[in-house]
């Protein structure tokens, strides 16, 4: 589906979604994948989630990068983390965490400061991006979080179609037909998805960063036999394309 704003559209057309977190479970996946990842790369790095007075964290410009990308995420997640500052951690503050999938040791940064230094370190940053009118510096994605946040439909087919055990069942064309007879008449999903496809290829300027891209949004195994990863995204487009023009 395309980018939209996280602002509010006018008057809702259904119950309103009374859960009191829904922009924080974002910044705490952003928090978490920079933490794994940078300890892969190397256990005895600096921390990746570790904002101080003078600087974001990894972690912290991961996540503004995103929220730059659509307006009123930052906002939302500020007024998310200055409820739990102020209330504590009430039964009703844990059990509404729980609820949006946030649990206890994601509050911590990885040197175990408590939930609420943790939180403090993040506001300044925070506050500062939304004063700022919420524009960040833009670079390739540094996270898994980032790459599925940012192409999260070209995410929905690489790791939703190309999932561990889809050589089990599929070909590498099999497996597209299957993905492309499900779209019925989206045109308009097919169309964000070569999007997504132009601006990962815009960002990949060889064969080892393409498919390092792959797999950060989800696809296990190879192109097809004496196909490069080039090739290979190439197919992938044509097949899109090919049904938007026969559908439109």
């Amino acid at each position: 589906m395309a980018d939209q704003s996280y602002e509010d559209q006018g008057e809702p057309t259904s119950e309103p979604d009374e859960r009191w977190f829904q922009e924080l479970p974002g910044l705490l996946h952003a928090y978490a994948a920079a933490r794994r990842e940078a300890r892969i790369a190397d256990p005895n790095g600096p921390a990746a989630d570790i904002d101080t007075k003078q600087a974001p964290s990894p972690a912290m410009l991961s996540y503004l990068r995103e929220a730059a990308r659509h307006p009123g995420r930052a906002t939302r997640v500020i007024s998310e983390i200055e409820r739990i500052l102020a209330e504590g951690p009430t039964d009703e503050v844990l059990l509404q965490l729980a609820d949006a999938g946030i649990s206890p040791e994601r509050l911590h940064a990885s040197d175990q400061a408590d939930p609420a230094e943790h939180f403090n370190r993040m506001l300044p940053h925070l506050q500062r991006f939304v004063a700022d009118g919420e524009k960040a510096v833009q670079a390739p994605p540094q996270t898994r979080w980032e790459w599925k946040e940012r192409f999260s439909d070209l995410g929905s087919l690489l790791g939703g179609q190309f999932y561990m055990y889809w050589q089990d069942d599929y070909d590498h064309e099999g497996a597209l037909t299957e993905f492309i007879e499900a779209l019925g008449s989206d045109t308009d999903w097919a169309g964000t998805i070569l999007q997504n496809i132009a601006d990962v290829r815009a960002i990949t300027s060889s064969e080892k960063s393409l498919e390092h891209a792959f797999r950060m949004l989800g696809f296990y195994g190879y192109p097809p036999k004496g196909t490069s990863w080039k090739q290979w995204l190439a197919r992938i487009e044509e097949r899109l394309r090919e049904y938007v023009r026969d559908n439109s």
